[in-house]
């Protein structure tokens, strides 16, 4: 059984807080993707391993030049010759890699090969794998399903339009993930970048998602094209870091202070990134605040402490932490985050703006027990009916926010389903009755305890229908333990318009939009340009009463 949302966010103290953060400036966040989201490998381990293992069996540790082994010296791995392979898998497991990797460079040099060459062949073997995960979750997307991978949530995080992603990866895991979900990008390659590329990435005049590659790129796909500009050996890493004017630091100074930045798959132990994080003489509120995602079981006093441990210095750099069980809580708390930051139908706040979703206090004490009572009960699914609006959101502000705050509590979830547009468990048309690629935000099942309000001015018919596919899936497609599912039909009986008269509003709607695709919103005349101001059409008949 999965975990669900609020239980992840109670799993650690500091876990709903930093979702917050997240939420907050969800429109500023830039990715920083580590190995623990590549469909390739989940730890630089996998491929070093395998290259150790591939010298040992053509007997490129048989030899060793005096170079080699004063190298290993210089290094911190010094080295006999015996039983080198298990030697160096052990200094692999210590997550040593630049040094490993400066000395196997070192060896292969000798032969008239180099690391690069070698490690990309590598990745080129693992590019089977990667694409078996991915159709994995492309299966899951055309099932209706979340995808597992957390990777594939990542081409959503930040601006609609504008994307910012810095990754330590050389595989290409996240372009198959843009390429699957038809989503254009632009991708740089660290150390290659021209001063005409810098400036065009920093302004980003197209306005496009933009992936960054800070320790190189491998054309993993087998279609031509070696690897560029790899950050896996100490020298490569000196020459990236040693350098103030190098684009890395600059891109990540850069980033450290504009951006608020969501780490996913990066240990932060040894990241680069981490030096430029430091505590410095800036004010707590000119620093921005970043969350890193981890996972961590707490199975014994040693490792708990380790997360104390990790926690307090990281949040001294102005880190916050979401620790989980589970790699799979990724995707639920991505999930969530993206769908109450894009949806209409979760941005539940929103709900609670309108003149008739502002607290009330009620005298109708029965209602009030019921509702409680409904509330409070550990069934998995119980529906009810109202007709008064402003009572149900007066008791329902007591399980969704702080006491006398605006700030959601990790608990319910609400979706509010108050257009005919909305499906169950997933919008996968638009409203030009297209099919699109899967979007987190559209997805609308559970993730957790969640309230659907169901506007019954939508009509009967979709109430029905929508209450019916809500109710199959809680008792059938579940996945989460405990969780509980309630459904609140809203609206008077008086207020409800009919079935007829929403069809016909829709039909209106469509009839309005095909006569506005077919006009020109642009006239040009001479050297003038000239918008056209078409008229906003109106929504269905209003929600408030």
């Amino acid at each position: 059984m999965e975990i669900k949302f609020e239980d992840i966010m109670k799993y650690d103290e500091n876990n709903w807080k930093s979702f917050l953060v997240l939420l907050r400036n969800f429109s500023e966040i830039g990715c920083y993707v580590g190995t623990g989201l590549s469909l390739f490998c989940k730890s630089w381990g996998d491929p070093f391993r395998e290259m150790v293992k591939r010298m040992d069996e053509n007997e490129y540790f048989r030899s060793l030049s005096n170079s080699v082994l004063a190298k290993a010296d210089k290094y911190g791995i010094p080295i006999n010759k015996k039983n080198i392979r298990r030697l160096l898998n052990g200094y692999i497991d210590n997550q040593k890699y630049l040094e490993v990797g400066e000395l196997l460079d070192a060896i292969l040099r000798e032969k008239s090969w180099s690391f690069d060459e070698e490690f990309t062949n590598i990745m080129r073997n693992m590019n089977g794998r990667a694409r078996k995960r991915a159709n994995k979750c492309m299966e899951d997307m055309d099932a209706e399903m979340l995808p597992t991978e957390a990777v594939y949530y990542v081409p959503y995080i930040g601006g609609e339009m504008k994307g910012f992603y810095i990754t330590t990866n050389c595989d290409i895991s996240i372009e198959y993930v843009f390429r699957d979900l038809k989503i254009s990008y632009h991708q740089y390659s660290g150390s290659d970048l021209s001063e005409k590329d810098i400036l065009q990435a920093s302004e980003n005049r197209e306005n496009e998602k933009q992936i960054f590659y800070i320790h190189g790129r491998i054309q993993c796909g087998g279609d031509g094209g070696g690897a560029k500009s790899l950050v896996l050996t100490k020298s490569a890493y000196d020459r990236a870091y040693l350098n103030e004017e190098s684009f890395n630091i600059k891109l990540i100074t850069d980033s450290v202070h504009k951006k608020t930045l969501l780490f996913l798959g990066a240990s932060l132990d040894a990241d680069p990134v981490v030096q430029y994080l430091n505590p410095s003489s800036k004010s707590d509120t000119e620093r921005r605040v970043h969350v890193a995602f981890f996972r961590e079981d707490r199975s014994n006093n040693v490792k708990r402490q380790y997360i104390r441990d990790k926690t307090n210095r990281l949040i001294r750099m102005g880190i916050r932490t979401i620790w989980v069980p589970d790699f799979s809580c990724y995707a639920t708390i991505l999930c969530q985050l993206i769908r109450e930051a894009n949806s209409d139908f979760w941005r539940f706040n929103s709900i609670f703006n309108t003149p008739w979703g502002k607290r009330e206090q009620t005298n109708r004490s029965d209602e009030d027990e019921k509702m409680k009572k409904m509330m409070e009960s550990d069934c998995k699914y119980e529906r009810a009916e109202y007709e008064d609006k402003i009572f149900v959101l007066s008791i329902l502000r007591d399980y969704v926010f702080e006491d006398g705050s605006i700030e959601r509590k990790p608990g319910w979830s609400i979706c509010y389903v108050n257009r005919t547009d909305f499906n169950f468990p997933i919008n996968t048309i638009n409203a030009r009755n297209e099919k699109r690629s899967f979007r987190p935000e559209d997805y609308n099942a559970p993730l957790g305890d969640t309230i659907y309000l169901i506007d019954n001015e939508l009509g009967s018919d979709f109430c029905e229908k929508i209450e019916i596919a809500i109710r199959s899936w809680t008792e059938n497609e579940n996945k989460f333990q405990g969780i509980r599912i309630r459904v609140i039909r809203l609206g008077t009986i008086r207020n409800k318009i009919s079935d007829e008269s929403v069809s016909q509003n829709k039909e209106s709607i469509e009839k309005r939009e095909n006569k506005k695709s077919n006009m020109s919103h642009k006239l040009i005349k001479g050297n003038e340009k000239k918008e056209i101001e078409l008229d906003k059409y109106k929504e269905f008949p209003s929600n408030s009463i």
